[in-house]
């Protein structure tokens, strides 16, 4: 590249741009011209940018500049859905030699094509397709033997950021070393190089937590100000009113803020945040708005003001959550993913502090809540039972995504992102009207207290745990009111870890783990809880928790009082939909037993025995047993029965929970699982739903831990109640538990059905590792069988605990 080109790569995009139109150098495109696609570049008008060059078809646009600067608009815009293709078609022109783009002044687009697809990939989440971009720019550098600077950096931050959150920070670190080593040139003025370098820097030092290295890159940077008017200057968006503060200026603006108060500067920082708030056009920008108030509500914390701190909270999470996307676009801007969930924890306290007892309940809802839709935001098909008149879910879920993503990027004028915001928020309301249950996976909701009370079941108490900010909390719910326990936090995720293990290796050490989990989460709950059933919603590790083996010294907990799990309070109307009768003959009763996996190491023979004494006590069962228990087999007969029974290996997967799975044995044309994302498309009308299966119930605790299991997956599907397994159990166990299970399912409810199959079984295998596994969530079912029903074709729950032959 000659020496002018150098020169230019030096520049700031913008100025490179109009110092190339002042030069005459510009050539006219067929679609738009290369003035007009510049002019828009460099104002910020990406939206507009990609309407107009997206009119065309991707083959049809005359030159590689042409997809170039449209993927560059997908890419400012965050349309990942247009941007994959466009980036695919970038890399097929550069294959057959089209490489010239005048973005940049580059011969070849190569390097900025690895660019744009590292960005996405890290504000994605694919760290180690990140990586491989990454590479690719820096191989390409090395073949062409030039100085690329810019493009070097690029490079380097993606592959630090990318190393940071593999949790690598070893490698992170190392190449933060290297970009500190880049070169910048001697131009102060007009050199964005400098810019780039010290936001790369700072962006690197915020994701590994050095927050003196952030503060330190930033004021180094003694030109940005300066820079910023150049680029505004040459660019004409002074002439337009379309200053790019707001993209530009704020994020690095709150990142040095961000540094100040971390370091303990609370002063400079809460100047600079209150300057930054007094700015109208800050709250364009939500993804920096609500960190802002974030960190403002923490400081207003420090200075003991706990009534300005709530509505700073308060503030942040209405910012939030009229999000669903979790695109992590904050990621590639400031080098940190926000934490939503400590929002929650924040205001929570505070509302305790202040009495608020109703608000912290309300936000401990809707923090779980929220952890749901954030699990869910890649998802954009659901199933769904609702029948109303109007658009089908996918309409909703296509226009939801679009009007959130462009209130949330930077766009060309600021009332369409207000239309954007208001056409979101009135989709959430439709589909809150039409489709409910799938409004309730992607738009963060929590019931009135009057109504969960209305749904709860005679004389039942809830418990919703709530652990954040150091803090845990307890909140006892009846028909006499709603009360709140500050309980001790300390040790928590030890001790339920020390149990899990105890139990999951038979010792006797279990016990007094069991006691002492009993003292910390239910001994200061006594008097207000005697010995009524209870609804348990738990949070972060208590996810993991057996609460019916927790014991108080002379009684498991399970020995006193019935329970039932779940994931948050506002899903007992889904619960509570459509329940039907209890079990009265086997015409309804769907099994699948021990499905041949192909291999003989993952056979289950206890499993088939078990679903065939079930189905011998309920004459009319169909069962489906080996090479018939197949996945076609479920999904096709599944919806035509009020109760499934499937005993199978279940697997969760922790890194990505909707592909979790049941496994069925293979057929023609699938693969033998059934995922959690599987389930969200499927149609049930299941009064029960039964997984005795390995560690079906095991599911990742999420940051606002909304159960994302195996259960939550059938419970949207149309399943009122749910009976999983916390880890994988003893097969001959459970298959007397199971049996013993469905013989009280015809006298109790199924709440009190479990309970009584996990004290017979109790009596015949003490340790709790194999009756305590399994828990109910969902409906409890509190019918009996009507008078008349007869019982006797069922084995009776009965001291011996034997099976018949």
């Amino acid at each position: 590249m000659h020496a002018y080109h150098r020169f230019l790569r030096h520049l700031g995009l913008t100025t490179i741009l109009g110092l190339t139109l002042v030069a005459g150098s510009v050539v006219q495109a067929e679609v738009i011209s290369a003035h007009k696609q510049f002019d828009l570049a460099s104002s910020g008008q990406f939206d507009e940018l990609a309407r107009l060059l997206g009119a065309e078809p991707l083959d049809k646009l005359p030159k590689m500049a042409d997809v170039h600067a449209l993927c560059f608009a997908f890419g400012k815009i965050k349309k990942y859905d247009k941007l994959e293709p466009c980036l695919d078609e970038m890399q097929r022109r550069i294959k057959i030699g089209d490489k010239a783009t005048r973005f940049f002044d580059l011969d070849d687009a190569t390097p900025v094509m690895h660019a744009i697809r590292a960005e996405m990939n890290i504000e994605l989440g694919r760290y180690n397709d990140a990586i491989i971009d990454a590479k690719a720019i820096l191989a390409w550098i090395e073949k062409e033997g030039e100085d690329y600077n810019d493009l070097r950096i690029q490079a380097v931050s993606a592959l630090a950021l990318a190393h940071t959150w593999l949790g690598q920070k070893s490698e992170a670190q190392n190449y933060r070393a290297s970009l500190d080593k880049i070169g910048t040139g001697l131009i102060p003025v007009g050199n964005d190089l400098v810019t780039s370098k010290s936001l790369s820097l700072a962006k690197v030092s915020m994701a590994l937590g050095d927050w003196r290295g952030a503060y330190d890159a930033l004021k180094a940077d003694k030109t940005f100000a300066l820079n910023a008017f150049i680029e505004n200057l040459v660019s004409g968006a002074y002439l337009r009113g379309l200053d790019n503060w707001k993209w530009r200026a704020l994020p690095r603006a709150y990142m040095l803020h961000k540094a100040a108060f971390e370091l303990g500067l609370t002063d400079e920082a809460r100047s600079g945040l209150d300057k930054l708030l007094a700015t109208a056009e800050t709250a364009d920008n939500g993804e920096i708005y609500w960190l802002i108030l974030f960190d403002r509500g923490r400081l207003a914390e420090i200075d003991k003001q706990p009534e300005a701190a709530f509505d700073f909270y308060a503030r942040a999470i209405t910012v939030f959550e009229q999000q669903r996307a979790s695109i992590n676009t904050e990621a590639n801007k400031i080098g940190f993913v926000g934490d939503k969930q400590a929002v929650y924890a924040h205001i929570i306290t505070v509302a305790n502090q202040l009495g608020r007892t109703e608000a912290a309940f309300d936000y401990a809802e809707r923090a779980k809540s929220r952890s749901l839709v954030d699990l869910l935001a890649t998802k954009s098909t659901f199933g769904t039972r609702a029948k109303a008149a109007g658009k089908p879910i996918s309409e909703f879920m296509k226009g939801l995504e679009q009007a959130e993503l462009a209130a949330q990027v930077q766009s060309s004028a600021d009332p369409s992102r207000s239309g954007s915001r208001s056409l979101a928020i009135r989709l959430k309301q439709e589909l809150r009207d039409t489709h409910p249950d799938a409004a309730a996976l992607v738009t963060v909701s929590a019931m009135p207290i009057k109504e969960i009370q209305s749904l709860l079941d005679p004389n039942e108490v809830a418990i919703e745990y709530f652990a954040g900010n150091g803090k845990l909390f307890a909140f006892v719910l009846d028909q006499a009111g709603l009360r709140v326990h500050t309980l001790e936090a300390g040790g928590l995720d030890a001790r339920i870890a020390a149990l899990r293990n105890a139990i999951e290796t038979r010792s006797d050490a279990a016990f007094g783990e069991a006691r002492a989990l009993y003292d910390q989460l239910i001994k200061p709950l006594e008097a207000d809880i005697g010995a009524r059933p209870l609804l348990i919603i738990p949070h972060a590790g208590l996810h993991y928790l057996p609460f019916g083996a927790l014991h108080s010294g002379s009684q498991h907990l399970i020995e006193r009082q019935a329970l039932r799990v779940l994931p948050n309070a506002s899903l007992l109307a889904l619960m509570k939909r459509g329940s039907s009768g209890p079990l009265t003959d086997g015409q309804q009763v769907l099994l699948f037993g021990n499905p041949d996996l192909g291999d003989r190491s993952l056979a289950l023979p206890n499993a088939e025995k078990e679903v065939q004494l079930i189905a011998a006590s309920l004459p009319g069962a169909k069962v489906y047993i080996g090479a018939e228990a197949t996945k076609a087999a479920f999904t096709s007969e599944a919806q035509k029965y009020r109760y499934l029974h499937i005993a199978s290996h279940g697997k969760f997967n922790p890194d990505k929970p909707l592909g979790s799975a049941l496994y069925f044995a293979k057929g023609a044309a699938l693969d033998g699982r059934v995922t959690v994302d599987d389930l969200y498309n499927l149609e049930l009308d299941a009064d029960l739903v039964t997984l005795s299966a390995c560690e079906t119930g095991l599911s990742k605790v999420r940051q606002g831990d909304e159960l994302i299991g195996l259960m939550r997956g059938f419970v949207y599907a149309g399943a009122r109640t749910v009976v999983s397994s916390l880890w994988e159990v003893d097969d001959a166990a459970t298959a007397e538990l199971m049996t013993q299970f469905y013989a009280a399912f015809r006298t109790h409810d199924k709440r009190e059905a479990l309970r009584q199959a996990q004290l017979a079984t109790m009596k015949k295998y003490p340790h709790p590792f194999f009756w305590a596994s399994f828990y109910l969530m969902g409906d409890a079912g509190a019918r009996p069988a009507p008078a008349g029903v007869p019982s006797a074709a069922i084995p009776a729950v009965t001291g011996s605990n034997k099976l018949p032959g």
